[in-house]
């Protein structure tokens, strides 16, 4: 994953996408599907992109950050910092809130 220069993910549906915060972490942006699980593990235009649910769309999405290096290199590095705070303790801590709420 760390020699990607991105992952794509064509799930039209997912829990979360755990693959796209296991490239994160390597520095690598995803560009995915509009589904659920996978819109929720990529941040649209800051981690990677959120495209149509097509192999077009998916194409362009792909075209569109290897073309643009600037934007290529915020990916990489928003979808790294990202994946830092995504740590077992923080999701134990966000289900707790979230159990106490309808307790």
């Amino acid at each position: 994953m760390q020699r990607a220069h991105v992952i794509t993910v064509t799930s039209v549906k997912e829990g979360w996408g755990l693959i796209v915060t296991e490239a994160a972490s390597q520095g690598t942006p995803a560009v995915v599907y509009d589904a659920d699980g996978l819109r929720d593990s990529v941040r649209d235009g800051q981690t990677g992109l959120v495209t149509a649910p097509t192999p077009e769309s998916m194409a362009q999405g792909v075209v569109h950050i290897l073309e643009d290096k600037k934007i290529y290199r915020r990916l990489q590095k928003n979808a790294w910092q990202w994946s830092q705070e995504i740590t077992f303790d923080k999701s134990y801590s966000d289900l707790k809130q979230v159990m106490e709420a309808y307790a």
